[in-house]
């Protein structure tokens, strides 16, 4: 099984299981797979083929990977410990 099929599997098997908690967040498998398909069909309107997504402790850099995947998008993982310079250069 493809791992986007086991991801979509996940959604619809557990839908009131908790899929991730992050601080005091969390994101049950079906709000998950929602946000996730809500921005991914976002993105998928969009002629951006990389998308950028700061690292943080909440749960929006995990909806937004997803989202990226189910848009076909590749999705460019960054920082803001980074130095201003290294940070334009990416996303150039």
């Amino acid at each position: 099984m493809k791992l986007g099929q086991q991801i979509i599997k996940s959604f619809s098997s557990y839908p009131d299981l908790v899929a991730l908690y992050a601080g005091n967040e969390h994101l049950t498998f079906e709000q998950l797979g929602s946000i996730s398909h809500y921005f991914g069909s976002m993105l998928k309107s969009t002629t951006e083929t990389r998308i950028g997504i700061f690292a943080s402790r909440t749960i929006t850099p995990y909806f937004s990977i997803l989202a990226c995947f189910f848009a076909g998008k590749t999705y460019v993982p960054l920082s803001l410990k980074l130095p201003p310079a290294r940070l334009a250069e990416i996303i150039k």
